[in-house]
């Protein structure tokens, strides 16, 4: 009987251990799971990553219209630069011209005394 009851009380403490072996699977499992989360949790800041790289290159296209904006404002007053010329031009024609009429008004008032 002795011999059944210090059995009984191995076969206890196996099952205590066995126990213990799954409790232990258990935790093992929720490391797992915790790894798990922690590469999720890696995925998403890399993606974050990507956000603000694309964030970033928006800010530049932005930039980049701006100043495709100020080009097109130079451009436009380039353009009223040359208009500007070009009327600078014509009253250069003008003047000469007038200066002709003034020679012809005198050559007229000097032919005709």
């Amino acid at each position: 009987v002795q011999i059944i009851a210090h059995y009984a009380c191995l076969v206890q403490i196996i099952a205590h251990y066995a126990c213990l072996v799954q409790i232990i699977a258990h935790y093992a499992c929720l490391v797992q799971i915790m790894a798990h989360y922690a590469c999720l949790v890696q995925i998403i800041a890399h993606y974050a990553c990507l956000v603000q790289i694309i964030a970033h290159y928006a800010c530049l296209v932005q930039i980049m219209a701006h100043y495709a904006c100020l080009v097109q404002i130079i451009a436009h007053y380039a353009c009223l630069v040359q208009i500007i010329a070009h009327y600078a031009c014509l009253v250069q024609i003008i003047a000469h011209y007038k200066t002709l009429f003034m020679f012809y008004v005198h050559f007229l008032f000097w032919f005709m005394e």
